[in-house]
């Protein structure tokens, strides 16, 4: 059965994500597409997390907290490019080749 008619995923995509680690609708949505376009079939995907997840307090569980470190970035650096001369080139006159812009004989 189609859960999500936007993306057009099944139950059965839900379940293979589900088997495969997804814990939440955040790892459905990450790992399937699912909810992620107008959102009306976050409350069947949800419904089918409940059913297929291997533990309650595992898929309900809030993630733990991930500490990481800031990481000191290099400041940019602006640099004038060194461009060698550039040709000089004669001027193009444009002559359109339409139909339309052609004198007709009289």
């Amino acid at each position: 059965m189609y859960v999500c008619i936007c993306n057009a995923i099944t139950e059965a995509e839900l379940r293979h994500s589900v088997n495969n680690g997804a814990r939440s609708l955040e790892d459905l949505q990450l790992d399937t597409g699912v909810a992620s376009c107008c959102g009306t079939c976050a409350d069947a995907a949800q419904a089918v997390l409940a059913r297929h997840c291997p533990g309650a307090a595992a898929c309900h569980a809030a993630p733990a907290a991930v500490a990481v470190a800031p990481v000191a970035m290099p400041s940019p650096v602006m640099r004038a490019p060194s461009v060698p001369s550039a040709p000089v080139f004669a001027p193009v006159r444009w002559v359109s080749r339409a139909p339309h812009a052609m004198a007709k004989a009289a």
